[in-house]
């Protein structure tokens, strides 16, 4: 019996707390009043620091709960970089590069001439 009542807590807790990592939380990332965190279970959350409310979920890989890993997160104002992968060959090893820049679309076409001196300044690229 005492099985079965823990049983029935753990399914309400699920119910109480739905957006909860589902597997160990792998890193914390805080920026300006936020916390991101990634997990064993392929995902990384965004949560409010004051309130402890989940925001809602930044990254959800395919192989999520099916071995798929965010390892590390590093995250600035505009930029979040995952780490991730899996533990059992269900995703390949990669970066992920989420830009929230919003000007970052708005910039115009650079100058062709200025990436022509650019390059004829640096011996490497001449000599490849």
């Amino acid at each position: 019996m005492a099985g079965g009542e823990n049983k029935n807590k753990v399914g309400e807790e699920e119910r109480r707390r739905p957006n909860k990592h589902r597997s160990a939380v792998t890193c914390l990332q805080f920026c300006r009043g936020l916390v991101l965190s990634s997990s064993d279970d392929g995902t990384v959350k965004l949560w409010d620091l004051k309130t402890g409310s989940w925001l809602r979920d930044v990254v959800a890989l395919q192989s999520r709960g099916a071995g798929g890993v965010v390892w590390r997160i590093r995250a600035s104002d505009t930029r979040l970089v995952c780490a991730a992968g899996s533990r059992n060959g269900t995703e390949e090893t990669k970066l992920l590069v989420l830009d929230f820049d919003p000007d970052q679309d708005q910039d115009p076409d650079p100058d062709p001439e200025a990436q022509t001196q650019t390059q004829s300044q640096d011996p490497e690229a001449q000599t490849q």
